[in-house]
């Protein structure tokens, strides 16, 4: 019996992430900023569907494609903030070019701060996977 590919790839450490990406060793373990022009990787030698052990919030301020998130496809082409938590599923669209920079922070880089407690109170770090958060030119020029 043929043995099933993962449809995803969990990534646990930033060094490994990075590594995917075609970077270099991040500068600290629990947290870093990654510009997307830096990355040196194909987009289909990465896995579409990834699990993050970090939050990641990340400025995309072009995306060549309409996202997939949850069972709906979201219009990001004037780009987007993106939120998630740790280990949840998000599929990366197979696009030829992204811009933006992706924050990302471990969980226990948290633990002595108050942010641990009340981060779980920011809804968009836990949209069901019907929603999303959507700026417009229009809002962040206020």
């Amino acid at each position: 019996m043929k043995k099933e590919e993962p449809t995803h790839r969990k990534f646990n450490s930033l060094n490994d992430f990075h590594r995917a990406l075609g970077l270099p060793k991040p500068l600290h373990p629990m947290i870093n900023i990654i510009n997307l022009d830096d990355v040196n990787v194909v987009p289909h030698e990465l896995p579409n569907m990834m699990i993050l052990n970090y939050y990641k919030i990340a400025y995309k301020n072009s995306m060549a494609s309409i996202a997939k998130y949850g069972q709906n496809h979201y219009d990001f082409s004037e780009g987007g903030l993106i939120f998630t938590a740790p280990n949840q599923l998000f599929e990366s669209p197979d696009e030829i070019k992204k811009s933006g920079d992706v924050l990302l922070i471990h969980p226990d880089f948290l633990l002595s701060y108050a942010l641990t407690k009340k981060i779980k109170s920011y809804d968009y770090f836990s949209y069901s996977t019907n929603e999303a958060l959507h700026l417009s030119l229009q809002v962040m020029e206020m």
